[in-house]
Order: structure tokens, then sequence, then C-alpha cells
């Protein structure tokens, strides 16, 4: 399997800043897999969910991963999740000022 920058340098056009993201949720899929091989994840955390359901501790640990990989993105400007169902400002690592930005 190519690598997202092998794949850009076939003559593919890609958008910088789409592969930054796509390299960042790549990211964030590793971190996913080691933390499902790594730790005891399995049970639930003990917090309800914004629609009442009781959270499994995965879930939580997964969208701080997939957050935290936006963020250290710098081009994304918002995220949400089914955890956290409003929009997350990601402007942290947000440069407003530049129009190129746009996820």
């Amino acid at each position: 399997m190519e690598s997202l920058p092998d794949f850009k340098n076939n003559n593919v056009k890609l958008d910088d800043e789409l592969i930054t993201l796509l390299t960042h949720i790549a990211n964030s899929a590793e971190r996913i897999a080691y933390t499902l091989i790594m730790t005891d994840t399995h049970g639930y955390s003990g917090n309800p969910n914004n629609f009442g359901d009781n959270q499994l501790q995965l879930d939580v640990e997964t969208e701080e991963i997939i957050m935290d990989e936006l963020k250290k993105s710098k081009v994304c400007k918002s995220a949400s999740s089914e955890e956290t169902p409003v929009k997350v400002d990601c402007s942290e690592s947000w440069d407003s000022s530049d129009s190129k930005n746009k996820f």
C-alpha cells in the first residue's frame, strides 16, 4: 500500500492540507489500535453520553485520540462525535487568518 505522500508523487493532484488531515486520521487509527492491544479499555466509563447511554471506556479514549490528532493537524477547524455531539473548536491549532484552511 502506498503512503499518501507516495500517492501524491504519482502525479495525482491532492491538496497538501488534505494529505495532512488524512495523515493525522491515519495516526489516530494507529494509536487506537495500540490502545486496543496494550490496554484494558473494554469496560464502561461510568459516565453517560449526551444520549443517556453509558459510555464505553474505549469510546472515550478513542474520541480523545481522534480529537488530539485533529488539533495537531492544524488544518481542522472543528469536529464533533457521538460522544460529544456539539461542535468542538480546534482553534488552538487553527489559524483563522489563513484562508486556505478549509476543514
